[in-house]
This record gives structure tokens, sequence and C-alpha cells, in this order.
């Protein structure tokens, strides 16, 4: 097995991830989707760090907007309307708390390794 690739079973299919994000994944999370493991280094590991937040904003944007539409009164709402408004609404914002958590777990790393801290101090 090559040491690059790690062939345990995941959440996320066709997603890199560092070796330290896989210390601490429970073994009740590993399912039936591959994950490739690889050494990131720091300017890698600070573009997924923005990524992720970027998908955190937008996913947390799209979640206020359906919480709008659930406390916006109207006359025409039908409780089905208001329930699945709710419910992509309580989605959408538990997408964004877990990107944002995945960027805090990276920008934690950058913090460890030094040409990291320098990124975080540049930009």
């Amino acid at each position: 097995m090559s040491e690059g690739l790690f062939n345990k079973r995941h959440l996320f299919s066709s997603i890199y991830l560092p070796k330290k994000c896989l210390k601490n994944v429970k073994v009740g999370l590993w399912l039936s989707l591959k994950v490739k493991v690889i050494d990131l280094d720091a300017k890698q590991l600070y573009d997924k760090m923005v990524d992720f937040k970027q998908y955190g904003t937008v996913l947390l944007a799209v979640g206020v907007f359906f919480y709008l539409g659930t406390i916006i009164p109207s006359e025409t709402k039908v409780m089905t309307d208001i329930y699945i408004a709710t419910g992509a609404s309580v989605g959408f914002l538990a997408g964004s708390v877990s990107f944002f958590s995945i960027a805090k777990k990276f920008r934690s790393q950058l913090i460890e390794t030094e040409e990291g801290q320098e990124l975080l101090m540049k930009k």
C-alpha cells in the first residue's frame, strides 16, 4: 500500500484530508466511501482553510434566508412549507457550522508550523 493513500472508509468520497485530521476520527464515522489522504504543505492547507470559510459563509447566508422565510408572516403559507423551510434552514446552518469547524482545524494546523504562521500573518 502506498504511503500517500489511506484505504479506510470515511463519510466523504474523493476528498483529500491531511493525515493529522484522521487521528481524531471515531470508528463510528467510517462508511463505505474511500478517502485519499495526502500530506499538504502550508500553502495548500491555507487555501483549503479559506475555501471552507467561504463555503461556510455561503451556507450561513442561505440558511438565514430560509429562516427569514419561516418567520415573516404571510397569509398564503401552508404548514408543510414552513416545515420544509425550517428543515432547510437547520440543514444549511448545520453545514455551515461543520465547514467553519473544519476551517478552524486547518487554521490550528497552520499555527503549528512556522511557514503556516507566516501565511496567516501576511493575509
